[in-house]
């Protein structure tokens, strides 16, 4: 096939694609070519074929100027860079590469949430600048339980359900007509889903309907604690609307890996630290773009060796229209008014896929979704099929608030026992929200406020009145501590880890002890999945590679697929298993290490670490912090994680050996890593700070605005059963 002409009109996407075209094709690269008139004039009779993408296909102006194309082949799902009516009218194939990218982009999809509720791309700039130091980062917004809208049910928004279900979000959908065998809520209107949805997804075909569907009445309706994440194309949002609504407050984040005229973006964009802006990146990996070239080749061998083609998204019936009687469809295209009257014996279309949109209403009563068959009897209408609902309509109700955009009430009722006599010792700052609820039912003393020692301390304000101590990861309760409060009954630890308090000694002296677990593990267990996609598609580094004006020089460069990759978690207590369970819904295999086989986990049990690192790609450290899991990960697991491997820390630092992770990373012995904390926080190791294949957190793990007040009420509510002689809702002692 070494003299067929093959016309590439986009930037080349990617080297092996340039490589294969090039062993088997004569390749003609339009984009670099100066004098495009006069080299179409000279090469238009040899070529036969078109591979372009998103950004560039083939207009009606091209077609028209290359009197041999017979296919156009396009390095994408979506198809409106060509013109498919001139393509029908001349009877050119056109394929695309559907499938192959729907777990990147939807994975991508879950990434940009977490990185937008969560400030992972602003957090990882504050600790890199030096600014943890000064003070800690503040509060963000819980993900999981959130209620996510989608708009377009195909391949990609279901696969982006299906995620987002793992993280317990409630998921609503809009497309044109409804979908008789899903089980989500469906709203009629992208106006009514916006009002009923936290995060608003936009994963639909570009279209002259769906151009701006994102409008000002759409995004007032999402409103400002609402998100807005656009996978599908630029022009699905009417941009202006969007920057104004962002810049206003009027809309709480964005998450855009598409945009109106790329590679340009909204410099106002730039400044707001509530929005992630990635690089058109949602099928960029290394693992997906070899797949999605090696469609764009078979199509091309297939149709020139006369064979069917693996992808067809446009077929042609002018030699058949009248033997033609049924008609199978890719849904990107379906069967417009034009093909139905053009195939007059067409009795029958079917179709699968992800579009929805695409049957004409007047020639087909009813819409087009998945597995669909329609009939035509004088007039088409819908047919019962697989026990589908045979009614096309749907009503359209009218608008209500949401409750879930209601003010939020606390979960926990306080006891109103007068305890101001008992003093309680707070041993540095947390939540404000926390400050304000012990201040109110007791007598608190901000120890940080005092610039003297402990000793002096308890000197000027009496130990003896100090009944409770208030800790958490950075300061608890140590030896000393203990034993200059005579009358110390109980240490609440506003966090899960106790590594912070001498545990042995509040049990010599019949110290009650209490923590905050369960509240927080969907948030740990959040930002664990957060960090894997972080750094596997370097979602941190394209943001700040889009925020600095180099998109507009090169493509950035390609990352990692996350689904489907195996992950290893060591400790599967609360919050690792809750890790396992959302990994397992982006197709990854779990294993596991802890001290012994838990006999409800389904997942395979390693005994030691290095097994477990031998056989996975991601390690996930989820254990508690003791003697025994000290620098658990060290050299030898490392190495055996290997330079494809990342390592998650979402435990404490202590866990990893720092100065061995650090020369790992930049002698490139592993791949990459997340973290969220460091052995001497909030010192982070500078030799990370330069790094692009880390993603670095400032200890955030439990740090939203939601789970923050859970763990207060929690910390209030252990303090107030102690002192009235009831049982504790979290003993640890």
């Amino acid at each position: 096939m070494e003299s067929i002409g093959v016309l590439m009109t986009c930037p080349p996407p990617n080297p092996y694609l340039i490589e294969q075209l090039e062993k088997r094709f004569t390749l003609y690269k339009f984009h670099s070519i100066p004098d495009k008139p006069n080299f179409l004039n000279s090469h238009k009779a040899s070529i036969r074929a078109v591979v372009g993408n998103a950004t560039a296909g083939a207009d009606a102006q091209l077609i028209d100027l290359l009197p041999n194309l017979e296919i156009v082949s396009s390095f994408s799902v979506g198809l409106d860079k060509i013109d498919l009516a001139k393509c029908k009218e001349k009877g050119i194939k056109v394929t695309n590469t559907p499938d192959v990218l729907t777990d990147d982009v939807a994975d991508l999809a879950l990434g940009l949430m977490l990185a937008v509720l969560r400030r992972l791309c602003e957090s990882d700039r504050y600790v890199r600048s030096g600014q943890w130091k000064k003070g800690d980062y503040k509060l963000t917004t819980k993900f999981s339980g959130k209620s996510v809208g989608i708009i377009g049910l195909g391949r990609i928004g279901m696969a982006v359900a299906k995620r987002a279900e793992a993280f317990s979000c409630p998921i609503s959908y809009h497309t044109r007509t409804e979908k008789s065998d899903v089980k989500y809520k469906y709203y009629p209107s992208v106006v009514e889903l916006a009002a009923n949805c936290h995060i608003l997804v936009v994963a639909c075909a570009l279209t002259e309907e769906t151009r701006h569907i994102i409008n000002r009445e759409v995004i007032n309706a999402l409103g400002p604690k609402g998100v807005l994440i656009n996978i599908g194309r630029g022009p699905h949002v009417d941009e202006p609307e969007l920057v104004s609504a962002l810049v206003e407050g009027r809309l709480g984040g964005a998450g855009l890996d598409v945009f109106q005229n790329e590679p340009h973006v909204p410099e106002e964009l730039f400044g707001l630290e509530n929005v992630v802006l990635l690089p058109h990146v949602g099928s960029g990996t290394v693992e997906t773009r070899k797949e999605m070239a090696d469609l764009v080749i078979g199509n091309l061998e297939a149709h020139f060796s006369n064979k069917p083609l693996l992808t067809p998204a446009l077929q042609v019936f002018d030699n058949h229209k009248h033997t033609t009687h049924t008609a199978l469809v890719d849904t990107t295209v379906g069967a417009d008014a034009e093909l139905m009257e053009a195939l007059p014996k067409l009795d029958i279309v079917t179709g699968f896929g992800v579009r929805v949109d695409k049957m004409d209403p007047e020639k087909c009563r009813g819409g087009f979704c998945e597995n669909d068959l329609y009939a035509r009897s004088g007039r088409w209408k819908k047919v019962d099929y697989e026990g589908l609902n045979s009614e096309p309509y749907v009503n359209f109700q009218k608008l209500k608030k949401p409750p879930h955009k209601q003010k939020r009430t606390l979960s926990l009722k306080f006891s109103g026992i007068v305890m101001k006599s008992i003093g309680v010792l707070m041993t540095s700052p947390m939540y404000k929200y926390l400050e304000q609820q012990l201040e109110t039912h007791f007598n608190l003393f901000k120890l940080w406020h005092y610039n003297c020692s402990i000793t002096e301390f308890l000197k000027t304000h009496r130990g003896n009145t100090i009944r409770a101590v208030v800790g958490n990861t950075t300061i608890g309760a140590d030896a000393e501590l203990i034993e200059s409060l005579p009358s110390l009954e109980i240490v609440a630890s506003c966090s899960v880890g106790l590594d912070k308090i001498d545990l042995r000694m509040c049990e010599e002296k019949g110290i009650r002890v209490t923590n905050t677990p369960d509240v927080l593990t969907d948030d740990v267990a959040d930002l664990a999945i957060g960090l894997i996609l972080g750094v596997f598609r370097r979602i941190c580094a394209s943001d700040s590679y889009v925020r600095s004006g180099k998109w507009k020089d090169a493509d950035f460069g390609l990352t990692t697929k996350f689904s489907g990759k195996p992950v290893g978690i060591v400790g599967l207590g609360r919050i690792g298993t809750a890790i396992a369970q959302r990994a397992e819904a982006f197709g990854c295999s779990i294993s596991y290490s802890s001290r012994s086989q838990k006999p409800f986990a389904n997942y395979k049990f390693y005994s030691n670490v290095i097994d477990l690192a031998s056989n996975c790609q991601i390690l996930v450290v989820a254990c508690a912090l003791t003697e025994e899991t000290h620098h658990i990960i060290n050299r030898e697991v490392i190495d055996a994680l290997g330079p494809k491997g990342i390592l998650i820390n979402i435990g404490r630092g202590a866990h990893v050996d720092e100065p061995e992770l650090v020369s790992a990373l930049l002698e490139g012995r592993l791949g990459g890593a997340g973290l969220d904390v460091y052995e001497t926080e909030p010192e982070v190791p500078e030799g990370l700070l330069g790094l692009g294949n880390v993603v670095l957190q400032p200890h955030v793990g439990s740090d939203t605005v939601e789970t923050s007040e859970a763990m207060a009420d929690l910390v209030i509510s252990n303090l107030q059963a102690h002192f009235s002689q009831k049982p504790l809702l979290t003993p640890v002692i």
